[in-house]
């Protein structure tokens, strides 16, 4: 089987399990394979996962995986994976942090799984998480955008905004929930802050 032709959600459920076996807990699925549970699915090279992982399992992790590791060394940030041929990126959730934390209490149960161990972040983490990653990297700045604008446009109506609101900075959040209404020409003129 070609790796793009395993189905993600089960390849997602198959490495939770196996990091389980390490320790890892609180297993969200989020990035593309998220996008596909809530809006349009769009196929991917990776696999996005954020997760808490144990400082002492890391090593491990790395070498049972054939990984490396972004951030500190002694904590890092993100493990990227490879498994059953995919690249896997694994954000590592902190403890000390609210919005990590909040996160993974919010992450529900992906329909028609039976796996425990992996939940998917809701779409306000999506967004969220996307806005974070766009301060830092926009080298994949329209696909951002275009996923942001999927997510609204099928959960326009249901986002709790009063939750997107508390993790975001003011500039961020009213430019993203302006989003869904800019064409592309005013988008090209007022990029995310």
């Amino acid at each position: 089987m070609d790796r793009l032709d395993e189905d993600p959600l089960n390849l997602a459920a198959r490495l939770a399990s196996a990091l389980a076996g390490y320790g890892v807990t609180d297993i969200c699925l989020t990035g593309s394979a998220a996008l596909g549970v809530w809006a349009t699915p769009r196929q991917s090279r990776d696999l996005d996962l954020c997760a808490r992982v144990p400082a002492a399992a890391v090593s491990r992790i790395l070498a049972r995986f054939d990984g490396v590791a972004a951030g500190p060394p002694d904590a890092p940030t993100v493990l990227r994976l490879s498994f059953a041929r995919w690249d896997i990126d694994v954000f590592v959730s902190r403890d000390d942090d609210a919005y990590d934390r909040a996160c993974a209490a919010r992450a529900a149960a992906i329909t028609g799984m039976d796996v425990s161990l992996l939940r998917v972040v809701l779409p306000e983490d999506l967004m969220i998480q996307k806005m974070f990653k766009l301060r830092t990297d926009r080298r994949r700045i329209l696909q951002d955008v275009t996923d942001l604008r999927a997510l609204l446009e099928t959960r326009g109506d249901g986002i709790d905004w009063v939750y997107v609101e508390t993790w975001l900075p003011e500039n961020e959040f009213f430019w993203m929930k302006s989003l869904a209404a800019l064409s592309d020409e005013e988008l090209l003129s007022r990029p995310p802050p």
